[in-house]
């Protein structure tokens, strides 16, 4: 009967022992194939670097996904707004207003200003706000009918 014990705490920690060292190994393959990625060595084709980088930008999309459900929740707006300096990426090139286009923007998404989301029509030539639409989102959340799981979301943070 002792011995049995003894035999299944030795398969147990055999097991822990063997999934530690996979999972070691997995672990130093993907910072390996991270590495090589995103330095361009020239070991894995484009695709695979690619894939690789797609792979790892997982985490960070999970985050952002659970940082914006949070915000459903809450009745401010305002965290949906992000920073531009943090977006904008530095090969972006930034042609707003442009002078030579007659054409016109309508723009949806949070304006820090009215606190809630709203549409403007923005003439491209000279970025000028032409109209702007705030519609009565308290209304508009009275219209939503109630789903089981999932709760009704704060007026505050309806998006058009």
């Amino acid at each position: 009967m002792k011995n049995k014990r003894v035999e299944k705490l030795i398969f147990g920690l055999w097991i822990i022992l063997a999934l530690s060292s996979v999972g070691f190994v997995s672990l130093v393959m993907g910072a390996w194939s991270a590495r090589h990625a995103a330095t361009s060595t020239g070991r894995l084709s484009k695709s695979q670097s690619s894939f690789i980088l797609e792979l790892a930008s997982i985490p960070g999309r999970i985050k952002t996904a659970v940082d914006s459900s949070k915000n459903i929740l809450t009745e401010d707006p305002l965290p949906l707004l992000l920073d531009k300096r943090v977006v904008e990426k530095p090969y972006w090139v930034r042609r707003f207003p442009s002078p030579g286009d007659d054409g016109y923007l309508l723009l949806s998404g949070v304006d820090p200003q009215y606190k809630q989301s709203n549409i403007r029509l923005i003439r491209i030539s000279d970025g000028a706000v032409l109209h702007t639409w705030n519609p009565d989102w308290k209304y508009i959340s009275t219209q939503i009918t109630e789903k089981k799981f999932l709760p009704k979301p704060a007026p505050e943070n309806l998006i058009a």
